[in-house]
């Protein structure tokens, strides 16, 4: 479906997603659906007109390919991709349901052309159904959808039209065409309705869940503020007040929800006047602050400075009163507030680090000093590129120091040096402070060690691409370079060359020293492709005894050459293993990367083709596809 591009990638890029994963999923009723409808259409025609032998290919082309879409909806089950991997493998499916289509297609045309009427309308009737029952199956991809439909349902009317002899054959082969039209019309029908249902309940999510975190953050900022923050209804009951006012008064909002404040809170000596200042505030009058005495639990008066405002629904109507106080009788508890700050600071796990607009260090914690080695009195007056450690990408100073500029807080990660030189990685939140007047006096950075976070996810990241046995690149991981090497063979025209190696024989290796040899075998491969290759080769293991070396910027010749080279060094140095040692060779193929390849696919299969070829020639040889 065209449709207008997303504002939201993420949304877009889930949507197909979604519509892919209910392709895949409707795999096993196409695979059950096509065998029944094969097995029918090549026994009825089979019995009537049709060779038997031609009847028996077909159908054992028909179900071959879509038993080859059902294992690969199995795949795209295991592999659960994310939103970008599932294009790929929604070109997958559109290619394997074309090639479906023309089978059925071919079928149309074999079991329709000079058949006799009934034999004719049988198999009409039945590549018809497959096409109308194609419809909820491949309508969340309308490229699968037209691809079947055409591709069955065109070469079908013409023959029809073709072979015509009789108005009611005209008026067949017309209603194929019809019905052909208004079978792409109700799936394009059906996968706007379905793209528009995915969308809007990804939309209502991503609205739902930014309400969410609005809330949430205006939440925080209601129960963080160093303020009363307190919110009445219109006849003076309490409906909510922040954290800061439950430690001020002693009173949790839980005990007095609802409660009158003016009973609860207000010294009786001032109630009256107080009820008058909330009755002004409804009607929707301008109170000027002033000073009241709110009751704590224990009996205590506090005096709080109050700026208070009417708060209004959509339609304008008054709800309640919104008052914010400020205590102006404690100075000792807000003196006593500050220095519990500073202890909070100066105990803080994380580095706390502040400097002026010049960027000459004003302060540091004790965790800094932990963290960086430096003591406070060698820091102060220093700017913080006495850290920096030149490992840290430009663009991340560029992106921090813009966002300061623009009197913004700036978040994200830095890669700084101790002072014994090691170097470490912070997450860092650095914030401009403005003084009383609104300009930015200072910067305050707020910073924690993340290095052993970072070595848990680099090691991670490493398990995920390396082969546990042998170090070496696993599958995914090479195919993912190969892919990249052969982008830049296209966009540049660059040479590159795909080695595929398989130990020669290794089952026996296997059956005659045990499964612990044999993977010292493939250790010892691993490490003669580091102790003989390039560091530019990549060197991978694509299961079992196979692997494969990439070569970037070599041809053919030079391919050869290297493979040789590698054959001999396979050849010369035994496996030493705990079975003792163990000689083995190694059959490669060779193929160049063609920047035609849409895939990497392709070279793979060149290079397979080749390894075969060296394996039937006799093996420990190397052939070029």
């Amino acid at each position: 479906m065209a449709h207008q591009a997303d504002p939201f990638p993420e949304i877009e890029a889930e949507a197909e997603r979604q519509k892919t994963a209910l392709l895949y999923r409707s795999a096993g009723i196409a695979q059950s659906v096509t065998v029944v409808n094969a097995t029918l259409l090549a026994a009825v025609n089979a019995s009537l007109h049709a060779s038997p032998s031609a009847a028996l290919a077909w159908w054992s082309l028909a179900v071959a390919i879509a038993a080859a879409r059902w294992v690969l909806a199995r795949r795209f089950r295991a592999a659960r991709p994310d939103a970008v991997a599932a294009a790929a493998w929604r070109r997958s499916y559109v290619r394997v349901t074309a090639l479906s289509a023309v089978t059925w297609g071919t079928g149309g045309v074999l079991f329709m052309w000079n058949a006799p009427d009934g034999a004719r309308l049988f198999s009409g009737l039945v590549l018809s159904g497959m096409v109308a029952g194609a419809v909820p199956l491949l309508a969340p991809v309308p490229a699968a959808f037209r691809a079947f439909a055409l591709l069955v349902g065109v070469p079908m009317s013409t023959v029809v039209l073709l072979q015509a002899r009789s108005p009611l054959h005209w008026s067949f082969g017309a209603m194929g065409f019809i019905f052909l039209a208004a079978v792409l019309a109700s799936a394009r029908y059906l996968h706007e309705t379905l793209d528009t249902a995915i969308r809007l309940g990804l939309e209502e999510g991503r609205l739902e869940e930014a309400a969410r975190r609005e809330r949430d953050f205006a939440e925080s900022l209601i129960d963080t503020a160093q303020a009363v923050v307190l919110v009445l209804d219109t006849e003076g009951r309490v409906v909510r007040f922040n954290r800061f006012f439950e430690e001020l008064s002693g009173r949790r909002l839980e005990e007095v929800k609802g409660a009158a404040w003016l009973a609860t809170f207000v010294p009786e000596r001032e109630r009256a006047e107080v009820q008058e200042l909330i009755r002004e505030v409804v009607a929707g009058a301008q109170v000027a602050p002033g000073v009241r005495a709110v009751v704590a639990r224990d009996g205590r008066e506090i005096l709080v400075e109050w700026s208070s405002r009417s708060l209004r629904d959509a339609a304008g109507r008054v709800t309640g009163v919104l008052a914010i106080g400020q205590d102006v009788t404690r100075r000792e508890e807000l003196a006593a507030s500050q220095r519990l700050l500073t202890a909070a600071i100066e105990q803080s796990s994380s580095s706390i680090m502040v400097t002026d607009t010049a960027g000459r260090i004003t302060f540091v914690n004790a965790a800094f000093t932990r963290t960086t080695g430096y003591s406070s009195a060698e820091v102060l007056g220093e700017n913080p590129r006495i850290l920096k450690s030149g490992e840290t990408p430009r663009e991340v100073y560029r992106d921090l120091w813009a966002a300061l500029a623009a009197g913004r807080a700036w978040r994200g990660e830095l890669r700084n040096r101790k002072k014994s030189g090691e170097s470490y990685w912070e997450e860092a939140s650095i914030s401009p402070v403005a003084d009383a007047r609104g300009r930015i006096s200072h910067y305050l950075a707020v910073k924690d060690d993340i290095t052993a976070r970072k070595a848990a996810e680099e090691e991670v990241a490493r398990l995920a691409t390396t082969d546990p046995l042998t170090g070496v690149a696993n599958r995914r991981r090479f195919l993912e370079l190969l892919g990249m090497e052969l982008d830049r063979a296209r966009r540049f025209g660059d040479r590159a060359a795909l080695l595929m190696l398989d130990v020669d024989h290794f089952k026996s290796v296997n059956d005659t020293h045990g499964h612990a040899a044999g993977d010292a075998v493939l250790q010892h491969l691993a490490d003669l492709s580091r102790r003989s290759l390039r560091r530019i080769d990549l060197f991978g293991r694509l299961g079992g005894e196979e692997f494969a070396i990439l070569l970037p910027g070599t041809d053919g010749a030079g391919a050869r050459l290297l493979a040789e080279r590698f054959r001999h060094a396979v050849a010369d140095a035994p496996a030493q293993t705990g079975r003792g040692a163990i000689a083995v060779t190694v059959s490669i193929g060779i193929a160049e990367l063609d920047p035609g390849d849409p895939d990497p696919d392709g070279v793979l299969a060149r290079a397979d083709a080749a390894l075969y070829r060296a394996k039937q020639a006799g093996r420990n040889r190397v052939e070029i596809g």
